[in-house]
């Protein structure tokens, strides 16, 4: 009994390790038919694939990862060159250099690409490739964050409509719904560095600002700021939320420009972020008077207006406590 026991077991071993070598099996020559289609075909039929089977195959896959891609968000990629390519991508973060793009048809042979924003001037998101479909309805409503703006390129083409978002001043790119509603773009991503001017209420840039007389009484430029090494400086300090580093920058420029309302808005913008970090360590009177330089003409003073009366709320319930 014992040795009939042992032989069971001893051809139970047996079969399972046939069913793993099979198993191992299936899943090499998967990846064989996966990767190397052709190649596979040949060995096991014994023919050579001719070049328009092969290009039919590339097709396929091709049409196979576009079609994949239609999940994603739809492109007509413009670059500054005047290259137009359309596709597809899944991730288009606005942070980043740039993005990952699968095209309609192969770019120097690649059906992946990597596009850097610098070198371009928009981003279409369309409805449909072929335009085939209804165009977005006229009239829709603006987003309680957007704001009417009107750009314009160095070549004089513009675009008009309702920003997606509210306009941030460092911002590098920015969504714009466009006003003109008859066309595929749902939407348009500007690369704010391909751009002439921006024209919206409240801040004007580019060929948009009043360029103003030469030199006023008090011997200052009162034009536009030009976009020097030391702005420059203060948005990447920006970006990287040093808000102390990048208001000293635009300190440095405010002195030769101080009546620049670019530069007014990035500097209050700094002061607002300064306030609420001072907030966030406690340090409520230093957060006040952060908040109270945000003056009446810049887009954040209403937030500011509310961060002052919340404060006040707190150190007058602080003396409460402690009286």
């Amino acid at each position: 009994m014992g040795d009939f026991a042992a032989d069971l077991l001893g051809n139970a071993i047996v079969v399972m390790i046939g069913i793993a070598v099979i198993g191992l099996l299936i899943k090499k020559y998967a990846y064989l038919a996966g990767k190397k289609t052709d190649s596979v075909l040949a060995k096991l039929f014994g023919e050579k694939t001719s070049t328009k089977t092969r290009a039919k195959s590339s097709a396929f896959i091709r049409s196979s990862v576009v079609r994949k891609s239609r999940g994603g968000r739809r492109l007509e990629v413009h670059f500054r060159d005047g290259k137009i390519i359309t596709g597809s991508t899944y991730k288009l973060d606005l942070d980043s250099i740039g993005f990952h793009l699968v095209p309609l048809e192969p770019v120097d042979g690649k059906n992946r690409i990597h596009v850097n924003f610098s070198d371009l001037r928009a981003i279409h998101v369309v409805s449909d490739f072929d335009g085939g479909s209804e165009p977005p309805e006229a009239g829709g409503e603006v987003p309680a964050e957007g704001q009417d703006i009107k750009v314009t390129f160095p070549d004089g083409k513009t675009i008009e409509g309702h920003t997606l978002h509210r306009f941030e001043p460092n911002c590098r790119r920015f969504f714009i719904v466009p006003r003109d509603r008859g066309g595929k773009s749902i939407s348009i991503l500007v690369e704010r560095s391909a751009l002439d001017g921006i024209e919206m209420e409240g801040f004007k840039e580019g060929i948009f600002e009043a360029s103003g007389q030469d030199v006023e009484g008090d011997g200052k430029k009162p034009g536009k700021a030009p976009l020097i090494q030391n702005e420059s400086m203060g948005d990447l300090y920006f970006s990287m939320k040093n808000y102390d580093n990048a208001l000293t920058e635009y300190e440095k420029v405010k002195k030769e420009f101080p009546h620049d309302k670019r530069l007014a808005v990035k500097i209050a913008v700094c002061n607002f972020n300064r306030g609420v970090n001072f907030v966030k360590s406690r340090k409520y009177v230093e957060a006040r008077a952060e908040f109270e330089k945000v003056s009446e003409d810049d887009p954040v003073y209403g937030k500011a207006k509310r961060k002052i009366r919340k404060i006040d709320k707190i150190l007058k319930d602080a003396e409460k406590i402690g009286g």
